[in-house]
């Protein structure tokens, strides 16, 4: 028997977010350029007092919508501002996601099917990953969640659900703009069309309930465009949406079929019956057509209903991002709820009798047992380009386990035993995969250790951070102070010829170019081995040792 009640299942479910989110957070330096973006527009918000107005190195930023700043702020207050803190509201979302989807999963199906999603979305790889990473894109997720879980509760009779429903919404408009109105509607209205029951979208009470979005996002959305005069609309619109959608930015592209292989691997180690389940959802939505709906039981219908809401869910929203220009693994991380679902129902209808077909658990395991060889040879291979990682390999030893307790569980046909041992293992598998990789790619980032080398007292004095042929959001965070790019190795010599206590950041090549060009301008002071230029970045000044020495370096 598995216990039904809430006060059992939130803190297993907590226990696993626990495990897979909080573990070495903060460890890892940002990673740009998102990070870096996001978290040094947030402390320039903390720094201001403006909570209106997003700038990033002391200009105006109309990448994103105000409220991951926001949460950052409360973080940053809370904790001060570092990596954890920049991360903790990601981490937090991530948590909320996980019960959101465990309360649609009990409405949808059943206590034990909530249960198991709810432990599976912290445990999957790319969802987990989502909770250490410092963007909007957990936020979002949570915003969606809850809005299709009370759109749920809204379409099973709870007219009250419109509200909270809106309310959700807007949230999401404030996390990342439109795409938290646009795919909600795409999904309700086709779901709705599937249903024949589109007439209902115009009931007062999802009309009112819908429409509440406005008051959560619109206020803010006027502020900043009367405050920058339009400048932040018109590019947050047109660059950042309207652009994304039409023209692949920042070489982030991808073939139609791009989404496919990232939800496998994204929803690892749960992915493993993915297949089967949507199959099995296509299968008993088209087998309940042929039956009569006066004949139906309400868990029939409720059944039928909550599958095709789920299969529209993941396939409009799949659909709609595979047809854009720009593609991003993180882009479809608002489906993951509704694909664990069809996951844990399917799971959870095994484990109480309903066999599964004769092909899943083996295939299920040879998928077990790729990804075991994936995670031992890929650190091996990502040594030769960074060397240090290979250590990492000894995560695949986990799968490896895994195998003989899935064989040994499923010969003594125990599937309660099974899923919680598997659950158990995935839990484990992610909870070192996101502890251990970042920290094993640390020692070839070089912004944090390249900043922690400026002065001690930097910050007290007038001093200029130039760089050449290289930047990386995340410096601006580290020095804490304006970094100025300059177009030519000219204007770096002119700035360390000047008065003013100059640090220039500059790839090797350059230095060795701008030597040979000023011969003796300059002394360097630190070096390091970047993981985005993939090649060794010079510190360099015109501050004479001595100086430096009396200031403790």
């Amino acid at each position: 028997m598995v216990p039904q009640r809430r006060w059992v299942h939130y803190p297993l479910i907590a226990l696993a977010w626990a495990a897979c989110a909080l573990p070495n957070l903060g460890g890892p330096s940002l990673w740009d350029i998102d990070e870096g973006n996001n978290a040094e527009a947030s402390r320039e918000m903390l720094l201001s007092g403006d909570w209106v107005v997003p700038y990033f190195n002391f200009q105006l930023r109309e990448d994103k919508p105000a409220l991951l700043y926001w949460c950052q702020l409360a973080a940053y207050r809370a904790f001060g501002v570092n990596e954890f803190a920049a991360r903790f509201p990601s981490a937090v979302a991530l948590l909320l996601i996980a019960l959101a989807a465990y309360e649609l999963g009990r409405a949808m199906f059943s206590a034990g099917a909530g249960l198991l999603a709810g432990v599976a979305l912290p445990t999957c790889w790319l969802l987990a990953a989502a909770g250490h990473f410092a963007n909007p894109d957990a936020l979002l997720t949570l915003s969606l969640t809850s809005a299709f879980a009370w759109f749920w509760a809204w379409y099973r009779g709870h007219p009250w659900a419109a509200l909270p429903m809106g309310l959700s919404i807007g949230v999401g408009v404030l996390a990342k703009g439109p795409v938290a109105l646009v795919m909600p509607v795409a999904v309700w209205t086709a779901f709705m069309l599937w249903q024949r029951r589109y007439w209902r979208l115009w009931r007062p009470s999802f009309v009112l309930g819908f429409s509440s979005w406005a008051l959560v996002a619109l206020p803010w959305y006027v502020w900043v465009t009367l405050d920058t005069r339009g400048h932040w609309l018109y590019g947050f619109w047109f660059r950042h949406n309207q652009g994304r959608f039409l023209n692949a930015m920042e070489t982030h592209g991808g073939p139609v079929v791009y989404y496919l292989p990232v939800l496998l691997i994204g929803l690892a180690p749960w992915s493993l019956f993915l297949i089967h389940a949507v199959i099995d959802a296509i299968h008993k939505v088209r087998s309940q057509k042929s039956e009569v709906r006066s004949e139906e039981t309400d868990e029939a219908v409720r059944r039928r209903d909550a599958l095709r809401y789920l299969l529209v869910w993941a396939g409009v929203y799949v659909g709609f991002f595979s047809l854009a220009a720009t593609k991003l693994p993180n882009y479809v991380l608002p489906v993951y709820p509704a694909l664990a679902l069809l996951v844990a129902d399917r799971l959870e209808r095994w484990r109480t009798g309903e066999a599964l077909p004769g092909w899943v658990m083996p295939t299920a395991l040879v998928g077990l047992a790729a990804s075991a060889v994936g995670l031992l040879v890929g650190p091996l291979v990502a040594g030769r380009f960074y060397p240090g990682v290979e250590w990492l390999a000894v995560l695949g030893v986990l799968p490896l386990v895994g195998v003989g307790v899935f064989l040994w569980r499923l010969r003594r046909g125990d599937a309660t035993g099974f899923l919680v041992a598997f659950a158990l293992g995935g839990a484990l598998t992610t909870a070192l995969i996101m502890a251990w990789a970042a920290t094993a790619l640390e020692p070839h980032k070089a912004v944090r250790s390249l900043a922690e080398a400026l002065p001690d007292d930097h910050h007290r004095r007038d001093v200029r951070v130039v760089t050449h042929d290289y930047f990386q959001p995340s410096l601006v965070f580290y020095t804490r102070r304006l970094v100025e790019p300059q177009p030519t190795l000219d204007a770096v010599a002119e700035a360390l010829r000047g008065p003013q206590p100059v640090y220039a950041l500059l790839p090797r090549r350059r230095w060795d170019e701008l030597q040979t060009l000023r011969p003796g301008l300059g002394r360097e002071v630190a070096s390091r081995r970047d993981l985005y230029k993939r090649s060794e970045i010079v510190l360099v000044t015109n501050e004479p040792s001595a100086a430096l020495a009396s200031r403790g370096r």
